[in-house]
């Protein structure tokens, strides 16, 4: 059994393209008669708003599993992180945004590792012109 600290960073390199992992939360204990994992949805887009703290926007998410051929919620049952610093993931899988990009929010139970893809789209800047 690895290290908690090093499963996480095998976690990041395994499945971070670019500027690295950001684990959001502890290793979890892995589930008895786990055979799979899925992030519902499995993609999503949305444009983040604009306020005068900056860009921020919020997505929830849903980790489901199979569970001796069962199906689970298994949300607050698994390790949750992104691939990049712009997005923090609660572990009731919330992700909150600041920065436009696209994003891959993994989860981890165990050895069995399942991601999805949010992107975050910049919001268009108010029209100088107004309509009449």
């Amino acid at each position: 059994m690895l290290p908690r600290a090093l499963s996480s960073l095998l976690l990041c390199s395994t499945v971070a393209v670019g500027a690295g992992c950001v684990v959001h939360n502890p290793p979890v204990a892995a589930v008895t008669g786990l055979t799979s994992l899925a992030i519902v949805p499995p993609t999503t887009t949305i444009t983040l708003d604009r306020s005068s703290y900056g860009l921020a926007g919020t997505v929830s998410l849903t980790a489901t599993g199979m569970i001796n051929g069962v199906s689970e919620d298994m949300t607050t049952r698994v390790q949750w992180a992104s691939n990049l610093p712009g997005a923090a993931v609660s572990t009731g899988g919330v992700v909150k945004l600041g920065a436009p990009g696209t994003y891959t929010i993994t989860v981890t139970n165990g050895t069995i590792t399942v991601s999805a893809s949010v992107v975050a789209l910049e919001p268009p800047w108010p029209s100088s012109n107004p309509s009449k």
